[in-house]
C-alpha cells in the first residue's frame, strides 16, 4: 500500500515541479534523485542503485541509462562508481512535499470511502479500505480493471463540482502523461521533435473511434492523436509516423460489416451493448444502406492516410505466435480469445525484428482498444521487463506524443485523454456495456431454449437499449441510476421484477378468463341461448340510452326554466339598478346645495341685517361643527365623509328597498345560476 501511495504522490509533486516553472525533466529528475542521495545519505553508488532506490523512494521505473545521465550532473565517476559534489547536492525538501501531498491524498480517500459507503449502504472494514486505496492508486496510474473502479469513476464524476478535490486528482494524472513520456526512452533531453520512421498498426476498435461509431469523445481522442502525427509529419517535412492495418484487421471489418447487413435483414439479433452496430445500422432501411456505410468508411480510412497492410503467418526468430505461448496464455486469460490478440502481436514482433528498449526507435507498434490484446502483450512470456510492449493504448501513445513534442501545460488546448473525468466516463461506459452485454448473451440462451416467450423476450431487449450510455452520455446527475445497471445483482433483480410482473399479468389473464366463462355460464342459465342473451343486452343498453336521453332531456328543460327565472329577475334588477344610480347621482348633489343654500342665507341676513348683527351667528355655527366633530371622535368615528355615507350606507338602504320593491332575491338568483351550472356539468357526463 505504501509504494503506491508513495508513487502517486510523487508523480503529483512531479507535476507541481513542471508547473512551477522547471519544465526540463531531466532537472525535474535530478531533483528526485539528489533528495535520495541526501536522505540515504550516499557517498559512492552506481547507476543500478540509484535507479532501485528511485523505485523504492518513489516508485519511478527509470531506465538506467536515464539515471546516469541525470548522475553525471551532480557526481564525478571514479573507479566505476559516482561520488556526489558537496557543492552541488541541495538539502531538499522534496521528502516534505510528498509528506504533504499524502496528506492531501489521505483526504481524498477518505471522502472516497464515505461516498463508497453511502452508495453501498455498507460499512467497509479496514482490509477493505486499503484493497480501495491500492485500486484508487492504480486507477490514477493508468490501470481501469481494479476493484471499485465503479465507484472510483463516479466519486470523480461528482467531484467535477469541487474545485479543490479535482484540482488535486487531475495533478497526479497529468504527472502519468510525464512520467510516460520517461518510460522507454533513450534520450529523455531531445524533445520537440521526432526523427525515426515509425508504423503504428491500428484495431478494429481504435479506425471505429476514427468514424464516430463508439461516440464522440473517443472520436475526439482520436483526433487528438491524429493531430500530434500530423504535427511530427509536418515538422519533419516527410511522413515519419505511419498509419496502418493489417489485412487480418480488414477483414474482421468486413466480417463486422456483413453482420450488420444481416441484423437489417431481419436474421440476426442486435445487440445493443455493441455501441459500433447499433451506430452502423442506424437509419438502415436494407442491406444497401449498410453496403454504401462501408464503402464511405474504407474511403475515410484513405483521407486520413490509413492504409492496409498485408502479413503473413511466417515462422522466424521473431514470431511469438507458438504453440506453447498459446497453450500459457490460454491458461492464464482462459475466457478470453486470446489466439486473435496473439496473432496480431506476432504481425508487430516480426516487423520489429528484435527487442527494443527505446519507444522511438521501436519500429512500430500496436495501437489497441482490446483489452485482451493489451494483457497478453505485457504478459510476462510476451514482454520482458524494461522491454517496449507490442501493444499501447490510444491514452498511452497520446501522452507519448504529447511529451516528446514538448508541448507541456500552459495552454488550456490539452487532449481530451489527458482529463481524469473522460477516463472516469470511459471506465463507466465500458462497464455499462459489460453488463448489458452479458445481460444480451443470457436472454439469447434463453430464448434458444424457449424459456421465455418472444413479447418478454423483446420488452427485455428493448429495456437493454435504454441501459447503454456512451462515455459523452455519462453525468453526474445520472450516477445512482449508472450504478444499478453496472451492479450484476440489481441487473438480475431488475429482470426477476419483470418476470415476477410476468407471471402476475398471466395469473391476472387466468383469473380473468375464469370469470368470464363464469359470467357466460350466468348468461345461459338467465338466457335459452346466445341471440336472446344478446337482445337482452342490447335491450339494456337502448334502455340505458334511452334513460340518459330523457334524463338529458329533463335537465334541459330544467335548464330552460332556471334560464327563464334567471333573464326575469335580472331584468327586474336591471331596472332596480338603473333607479338605484339615478338616485345616488340626484342625492350626491345634497351636499353641494345644502353648501351653497347656506352660503345664500348668510349672506341674504347679512345683507338684511347687517354683517354687525350677524357676527354672532356666524361665529356660532363653526363653533357648532366644532362640537359636532368632537362629540362623533369621543364615541369612535375617526373620519366623517358624506360623500361615503351617501356611496355605502344610502346605497345599501336604497338597494335594499328597491330590490324588494321589486320582488328581487339576490340570494335565489344566486342559487338558480349555481344549479343551471351543476345540470349543464351532468349532461356533459352524460
Amino acid at each position: 500500500m505504501e509504494n503506491n501511495k508513495r508513487r502517486i504522490a510523487s508523480l503529483a509533486l512531479f507535476r507541481n515541479l513542471y508547473n512551477e516553472g522547471r519544465s526540463d525533466v531531466m532537472t525535474i529528475l535530478c531533483e528526485f534523485v539528489k533528495n535520495v542521495v541526501h536522505t540515504k545519505r550516499l557517498t559512492g553508488f552506481t547507476p543500478t542503485q540509484i535507479k532501485n532506490e528511485l523505485k523504492l523512494e518513489y516508485e519511478f521505473h527509470i531506465p538506467e541509462y536515464v539515471v546516469e545521465s541525470v548522475i553525471k550532473k551532480f557526481c564525478k565517476k571514479e573507479n566505476s562508481l559516482y561520488y556526489p559534489q558537496e557543492d552541488k547536492i541541495s538539502n531538499d525538501v522534496n521528502n516534505q512535499k510528498i509528506e504533504q501531498i499524502e496528506q492531501s491524498h489521505e483526504i481524498i480517500v477518505s471522502k472516497l470511502v464515505a461516498y463508497i459507503e453511502e452508495k453501498t449502504q455498507k460499512e467497509l472494514s479496514i482490509e477493505e479500505k486499503e484493497i480501495l486505496f491500492q485500486a484508487f492508486c492504480k486507477y490514477i496510474i493508468e490501470e481501469c480493471d481494479v476493484e471499485y473502479s465503479e465507484y472510483i469513476s463516479s466519486f470523480i464524476l461528482e467531484a467535477q463540482n469541487n474545485s479543490e478535490l479535482s484540482t488535486s486528482i487531475q495533478t497526479i494524472k497529468e504527472g502519468v502523461v510525464l512520467y510516460t513520456g520517461l518510460q522507454y526512452n533513450d534520450a529523455v533531453n531531445e524533445v520537440g521533435s521526432w526523427n525515426e520512421e515509425f508504423t503504428i498498426y491500428v484495431e478494429q476498435e481504435i479506425l471505429f473511434h476514427l468514424a464516430g461509431y463508439n461516440g464522440e469523445l473517443y472520436q475526439q481522442l482520436y483526433f487528438d492523436f491524429r493531430d500530434l502525427i500530423k504535427e511530427i509529419n509536418r515538422k519533419a517535412g516527410k511522413q515519419l509516423i505511419k498509419i496502418r492495418y493489417f489485412d487480418a484487421v480488414k477483414i474482421e471489418i468486413e466480417r463486422f460489416f456483413n453482420i450488420a447487413e444481416r441484423i437489417v435483414d431481419g436474421k440476426e439479433t442486435l445487440d445493443y451493448s455493441n455501441v459500433a452496430m447499433t451506430e452502423i445500422i442506424r437509419n438502415c432501411e436494407y442491406k444497401s444502406d449498410v453496403v454504401a456505410k462501408k464503402v464511405a468508411f474504407f474511403a475515410l480510412l484513405e483521407e486520413n492516410l490509413i492504409k492496409e497492410e498485408v502479413k503473413n503467418d511466417e515462422f522466424s526468430d521473431y514470431n511469438i505466435n507458438k504453440e506453447e505461448n498459446i497453450i500459457n496464455l490460454m491458461q492464464a486469460f482462459p475466457t478470453r480469445d486470446v489466439e486473435w490478440s496473439l496473432r496480431l502481436l506476432n504481425y508487430t514482433s516480426q516487423t520489429r525484428k528484435g527487442k527494443m528498449t527505446w519507444f522511438e526507435k521501436s519500429k512500430c507498434i500496436l495501437l489497441t482498444g482490446n483489452s485482451t490484446t493489451m494483457a497478453v502483450a505485457f504478459h510476462p512470456i510476451i514482454k520482458e521487463n524494461g522491454e517496449v510492449p507490442l501493444a499501447t493504448t490510444l491514452d498511452y501513445i497520446t501522452n507519448k506524443l504529447w511529451f516528446k513534442m514538448n508541448k507541456g501545460f500552459g495552454s488550456n488546448t490539452y487532449p481530451k485523454s489527458f482529463s481524469i473525468v473522460t477516463k472516469a466516463q470511459i471506465v463507466l461506459s465500458t462497464q455499462i456495456i459489460g453488463s448489458v452485454s452479458k445481460e444480451f448473451e443470457k436472454i439469447k440462451k434463453e430464448f434458444a431454449n424457449k424459456k421465455k416467450s418472444e413479447e418478454i423476450i423483446i420488452a427485455e431487449l428493448a429495456e437493454l437499449k435504454t441501459r447503454v450510455r456512451k462515455p459523452e452520455d455519462i453525468h453526474e446527475d445520472e450516477i445512482d441510476e449508472i450504478l444499478s445497471t453496472i451492479s450484476v445483482v440489481d441487473t438480475e433483480r431488475y429482470l426477476r421484477e419483470r418476470e415476477m410482473e410476468r407471471i402476475a399479468a398471466e395469473q391476472q389473464k387466468e383469473e380473468n378468463q375464469r370469470l368470464l366463462s363464469e359470467i357466460e355460464k350466468t348468461k345461459l342459465k338467465l338466457t335459452e341461448n346466445e341471440s336472446t342473451a344478446n337482445k337482452i343486452i342490447q335491450q339494456k343498453e337502448e334502455e340505458s340510452n334511452h334513460y340518459k336521453a330523457c334524463l338529458a332531456e329533463f335537465n334541459n328543460k330544467v335548464i330552460e326554466q332556471l334560464n327563464n327565472q334567471i333573464i326575469e329577475i335580472e331584468t327586474r334588477k336591471s331596472k332596480a339598478d338603473t333607479k338605484i344610480k339615478k338616485r345616488i347621482r340626484g342625492v350626491c348633489w345634497i351636499p353641494a346645495v345644502a353648501i351653497l343654500g347656506y352660503i345664500f342665507i348668510i349672506s341674504f341676513f347679512a345683507y338684511k341685517y347687517s354683517w354687525e348683527k350677524m357676527g354672532y351667528v356666524t361665529w356660532l355655527i363653526p363653533m357648532l361643527v366644532i362640537l359636532i366633530s368632537y362629540i362623533l371622535f369621543s364615541i369612535g368615528i375617526k373620519s366623517f365623509n358624506p360623500q361615503d355615507i351617501i356611496d355605502i350606507k344610502y346605497k345599501e338602504y336604497y338597494s335594499k328597498k328597491m330590490y324588494t320593491q321589486y320582488g328581487i332575491d339576490l340570494d335565489k338568483l344566486e342559487l338558480l345560476k349555481k344549479q343551471r351550472k351543476e345540470l349543464e356539468r351532468n349532461n356533459i357526463d352524460l
